[in-house]
């Protein structure tokens, strides 16, 4: 492969990354935001699912765009800030587990949608890591 079209496929690869962390801060925060606005009866049909997890994925959500504009500016910060969301999902995932296992009604989606935030979050942390901090 030569000189050229590597910096053609890294350009690519970081509009993507970038584009997926944009998608994925908007699309928490706009799935955790609504429910906030909801009344408890139309909260309550959308199943077992903690209200303080709302919170906390609409707050982070914000975190997400932030994060996505600093890929996208190629910001010094950028990995260490991925690495920091995924240490952050693991103790929200922690949480959510233990709350499960204590043996209180949690929907099964919602146990794996905290895993799949902490796999995203380390997968960036991963892409911004091999493709030097600047991403």
């Amino acid at each position: 492969m030569s000189a050229s079209s590597q910096r053609i496929a890294a350009r690519f690869l970081r509009r993507l990354v970038v584009a997926m962390v944009l998608f994925f801060g908007l699309g928490t925060v706009l799935t955790n935001g609504l429910p906030l606005l909801a009344t408890p009866e139309a909260r309550a049909e959308l199943g077992d699912i903690p209200y303080a997890l709302f919170w906390f994925d609409f707050l982070v959500g914000w975190l997400y765009l932030g994060q996505g504009v600093a890929v996208a500016l190629r910001r010094r910060g950028a990995m260490p800030f991925a690495w920091a969301l995924a240490v952050l999902h693991s103790f929200s995932a922690t949480a959510v587990w233990l709350w499960f296992f204590a043996g209180h009604p949690v929907e099964h989606g919602t146990l794996g949608m905290v895993l799949m935030r902490e796999g995203f979050w380390v997968c960036i942390g991963l892409y911004l890591w091999r493709a030097g901090t600047s991403g």
